[in-house]
């Protein structure tokens, strides 16, 4: 999970930090989070047909109300959103 918080983060713009701090990020435990992510992920609609599908993907999961489905559904939108672009 350390790899996956480290990719929402550099994602969501963090600085590069030491290793070990992406241990303590909580974007698979805290709703609040992980919500701030997936509001960003929604401000790329419009993007192109693909981005949308992808974050169609995202907006399934959260109806889910499941923070292991969404946080999933997220790290995958991060993988294929950097291989798109």
């Amino acid at each position: 999970m350390e790899n996956n918080n480290k990719l929402i983060a550099e994602f969501m713009g963090a600085a590069t930090r030491p290793k070990h701090a992406y241990a303590f990020l909580r974007y698979d435990s805290d709703w609040n989070w992980l919500m701030d992510v997936v509001k960003e992920i929604d401000s790329l609609f419009g993007e192109d047909d693909v981005v949308n599908h992808m974050i169609n993907k995202v907006h399934n999961a959260f109806f889910q109300f499941n923070i292991d489905t969404v946080y999933k559904a997220v790290v995958q939108f991060i993988k294929e959103y950097n291989q798109h672009n």
